[in-house]
């Protein structure tokens, strides 16, 4: 999805913790190591989809982050109780405008980017361990 103006992203504005809003716009403007650029290597890791792992897949698909999801969607649902009958257009137009929802996409894509930090790092430490017999 692409902004139609040049102008600031609201969510700056709203989101007040630092780190949440670094994550975020990083995933908004593709600077992550999300593996959408490695053609040969784009299958997510994290979960066993098989998957391409781009953004629409880390933030709504991939089950390797789907406690920390349910608690953003459990928590939106809270303040718009029809939520999950929206379509993906209609929701993106409630996330774009709303403190509330903004904050927990900030803390959601902040969490989730440093678990997948975490599970790659020990598997990079794990991989160089000796093998004890």
């Amino acid at each position: 999805m692409f902004k139609t103006e040049v102008s600031k992203s609201e969510y700056l504005e709203l989101i007040k913790n630092t780190n949440h809003r670094k994550a975020l716009a990083k995933l908004r403007s593709s600077n992550h190591n999300l593996r959408i650029n490695s053609e040969n290597l784009r299958i997510c890791q994290y979960c066993s989809s098989h998957e391409i792992e781009n953004e629409i897949h880390f933030l709504l698909y991939c089950n390797h982050y789907q406690n920390i999801r349910k608690q953003l969607t459990n928590d939106i649902k809270v303040k718009y109780a029809g939520f999950e009958s929206l379509n993906l257009g209609e929701q993106d137009k409630i996330n774009n405008v709303d403190t509330y929802v903004c904050k927990k996409l900030g803390y959601f894509v902040y969490e989730a980017l440093q678990i997948r930090n975490e599970y790659t790092n020990g598997q990079i430490h794990n991989k160089f361990q000796p093998i004890v017999l």
